[in-house]
């Protein structure tokens, strides 16, 4: 059994034979998964009107609260309501919990070569560290 889900079994689950409608009653998609835009396409095929996912790793969930409150709105466009949560406060505050996390394990002798304020989300080396170490932890 595996624990990634795919296009084609997202969209087979959710298919009208899988759910019983022609098309989803969604208007929106928000993912706060990783690869999310791997699914975007599906979703609008299964009848959601907007949707976004993360190109990459998804490194900023705690963006969603910003973007909710600013769709939530209702005069706000999907996309000015997903720019709007894209903030320099979001990102400094995961880059943050990132490095701390990352440091204990993979920086404890090296604290010279990642100095207090550098961002391990724009340094190459530090980067390139980082995620060898996400792959390991969390597959």
């Amino acid at each position: 059994m595996t624990n990634t889900l795919t296009a084609s079994e997202l969209e087979s689950e959710l298919s009208k034979s899988g759910s019983g409608y022609s098309q989803l009653p969604i208007r929106s998609v928000y993912q706060m998964n990783c690869y999310g835009h791997t699914f975007n396409q599906v979703w609008l095929r299964l009848g959601a009107k907007v949707v976004s996912g993360a190109r990459y790793v998804n490194f900023y969930p705690n963006q969603f609260n910003k973007f909710a409150s600013e769709w939530a709105k209702g005069n706000v466009s999907y996309t000015n309501a997903l720019q709007e949560s894209n903030t320099e406060s979001s990102r400094t505050l995961m880059q943050t919990a990132i490095q701390a996390d990352a440091a204990k394990d993979i920086f404890p002798k090296n604290w010279d070569k990642c100095p207090i304020g550098s961002s391990i989300l724009g340094d190459r080396p530090l980067r390139q560290k980082l995620f060898h170490y996400v792959l390991a932890k969390y597959r």
